[in-house]
């Protein structure tokens, strides 16, 4: 008898998900929703959102992270700052830390209020640099989301998604 697919994958590692939502915002961002999706919007020079996040215990390697948005413009480049800043209990809040600008192009169907649910990777951001360590089981995640002046955001955002194994 063959050991078919059970015997196969149970030779592998489950891939896990956790899902975030962001649960604040400042400088004048709110919540808003379209439809049953609901999240911080982002629309305006120095607006800031919050995403606070605890890295599961049998967390082993990252697969994906993903800041995931409802866009609400077609923007020909959209563009935010992302900043990323994780720890491990008892230890500063900025023991690794990271920002970058994301630039996504958006299009929105004609005559709709609101387009697609958006994923942007920021994998990256979580990854080892040179000296400092990569994310971690038991790791406190924070991810901020902010439209500076000069950028071009129009996004309600829902979340953080994060795939390990």
């Amino acid at each position: 008898m063959s050991a078919g697919r059970e015997g196969r994958h149970a030779q592998r590692p489950a891939t896990k998900e956790v899902f975030y939502v962001f649960s604040g915002g400042s400088g004048g961002a709110d919540f808003s929703a379209v439809g049953g999706h609901g999240g911080w919007r982002v629309n305006a020079d120095n607006e800031y959102i919050y995403c606070e996040c605890y890295i599961p215990h049998d967390f082993k390697s990252l697969v994906d992270a993903k800041i995931v948005f409802l866009e609400l413009a077609t923007l020909t480049p959209m563009t935010f700052r992302a900043i990323t800043d994780w720890c491990q209990a008892e230890t500063n809040y900025f023991q690794h830390s990271d920002g970058r600008t994301k630039i996504i192009n958006t299009v929105l169907p004609p005559g709709q209020a609101a387009g697609h649910v958006r994923e942007c990777d920021f994998r990256a951001e979580l990854l080892s640099l040179i000296g400092a360590a990569g994310l971690e089981a038991k790791d406190y995640l924070g991810v901020q989301v902010s439209r500076q002046a000069g950028q071009n955001t129009n996004a309600i955002f829902l979340g953080v998604r994060i795939r390990y194994k």
